[in-house]
């Protein structure tokens, strides 16, 4: 017989009718996560913050911290755990909060920068009433929507950051950044979380998905986990035995319903469920938390907090996180195709209906001083389709540091890497690109500096025109020593 799932929403009610104010504490102290979950089978449940124990928390945009953390928040504090939180942008988008906020039809750069603070202010607001100060809160200033170009090694050095078309600068504007006018630019971003980890050392990093599909989102689990692995590498013992979790935000069609449902169960997208390298756990919540987060997300007005349905869809009966896998890879100069990313098919409404753009596996392998990539697609590839690849190398040093990117369409190859300090094209003579009824495939010169201890993260994407069909996770591999 099905469960009559609607049943359980009554318990709270039931309890307050019965025993009146005691009922009602009763009520709110109730989790209704276990009696209303569908996974089968169910997903484990996260580690409790305990006593003393650090916990920072990386949000891309004000809002995204609150969405997926304001139930942890709340019990971290009731256990006297100590809870910080980064914000790597002040968020300023989209222009029609400009418009609504500030009755001006073509916004200003100003009035963009008056947006972000208006956001800080509306997380200050959300963290109060979840019990924490505004101490606890840390603005890192970087762009919004930009985070990806920062990824790039076209926008990696300081000595070329990106422009934003709304704040129309290349530096932070905001007057409390934790670096002052710091530049627009990865290497900028990847200082300031390693200054924050070292100050804070904590036991638990909470950040973003990697399979998270949003500009910022994405490249926010790139820039931690960077951090994180280039601490270790250097010897900051608390970076390699922290535990680390990401939350996701932003998928097609998910969550499901698109509401507010607090009785319900939140669950990974089915596309993500199972296959990948994620082991996705659950963090039930009390009613009395459920509702106090929604109650938080109404502080965020700018976004619709009130009436937005995708916000509100969060505040559920748990909280959704999971445990990224790390793989290795080894550290020689002859490595046979290795898979190093599994992406799920059709798990966006473009990459189903554009299946030659549609990415299914990435393989690489190595031959001698040669970066060898293979894509491979849902459908033979199209020559009149965009491909794109980038992978960044980190190790025990900023010497140790390259950003590559390639992007390939029929016959046209463009490469550029920052090495050494420096930005260069590859050269086309050194690239060769081969297309194949399963794939295309990507031979480029070896971009790391050395094969001392290391890693690397790569990502692969299609795009049809200007826009992006499809886009896989973002992989990380340790390099092995031989």
């Amino acid at each position: 017989m099905p469960r009559r799932r609607w049943l359980y929403w009554l318990i709270p009610v039931v309890l307050v009718m019965l025993l009146g104010e005691a009922g009602r504490r009763l009520a709110l102290s109730h989790s209704l996560y276990e009696l209303n979950r569908h996974s089968e089978p169910p997903l484990e449940l996260m580690q409790e913050p305990r006593a003393g124990e650090r916990i920072l928390i990386f949000a891309p945009h004000p809002d995204d911290e609150t969405l997926s953390c304001a139930g942890l928040i709340q019990r971290s504090l009731l256990t006297k755990a100590q809870v910080h939180i980064a914000l790597m942008t002040n968020g300023e988008y989209p222009e029609m909060s400009v418009v609504l906020f500030e009755e001006a039809l073509r916004p200003s750069s100003a009035a963009f920068v008056r947006l972000g603070y208006r956001r800080q202010q509306e997380t200050l607001k959300a963290m109060e009433y979840l019990g924490l100060p505004e101490s606890a809160v840390t603005f890192l200033g970087y762009p919004n929507n930009y985070l990806n170009q920062m990824w790039l090694p076209n926008h990696w050095s300081r000595e070329y950051p990106v422009r934003s078309v709304r704040t129309r600068t290349t530096r932070s504007p905001y007057t409390n950044t934790f670096s002052r006018s710091t530049p627009y630019a990865g290497e900028c971003a990847l200082a300031d979380i390693k200054t924050l980890l070292k100050r804070l050392q904590p036991d638990a990093v909470i950040t973003l998905h990697p399979n998270d599909i949003h500009v910022d989102h994405w490249p926010t689990y790139a820039f931690v986990r960077y951090a994180l692995e280039e601490l270790t590498l250097e010897g900051e013992s608390f970076a390699g035995r922290c535990r680390t979790y990401s939350y996701l935000i932003h998928r097609p069609h998910w969550p499901t319903p698109r509401r507010y449902r607090p009785w319900l169960a939140l669950e990974p997208p089915a596309r993500l469920a199972s296959g990948s390298d994620t082991r996705w756990l659950a963090f039930p919540l009390t009613l009395g938390q459920t509702i106090d987060k929604r109650k938080a997300i109404l502080s965020y007005r700018t976004q619709g907090g009130g009436i937005d349905p995708l916000l509100t869809s969060f505040a559920r009966a748990n909280e959704l996180f999971g445990e990224v896998g790390v793989r290795t890879w080894p550290g020689r100069r002859f490595v046979p195709p290795q898979v190093v990313i599994n992406d799920p098919i059709a798990d966006t409404d473009s990459s189903a209906r554009y299946p030659r753009a549609d990415l299914r596996i990435v393989t690489v392998s190595r031959a001698n001083r040669h970066l060898i990539v293979d894509l491979i697609t849902r459908r033979k590839p199209s020559r009149s389709y965009g491909y794109h690849l980038s992978i960044n190398f980190g190790g025990t040093s900023a010497k140790s540091r390259v950003a590559a990117a390639y992007d390939w369409q029929g016959d046209s190859l463009r490469g550029v890497l920052f090495r050494n300090g420096d930005l260069t094209e590859v050269p086309p003579e050194a690239c060769q690109v081969a297309y194949t009824s399963t794939g295309v495939a990507l031979i480029a010169p070896w971009p790391a500096v050395d094969d001392g201890p290391g890693f690397f993260m790569i990502r692969a994407w299609s795009t049809r025109g200007k826009r992006v069909v499809d886009q896989t996770t973002l992989a990380t591999y340790r390099i092995t020593q031989p």
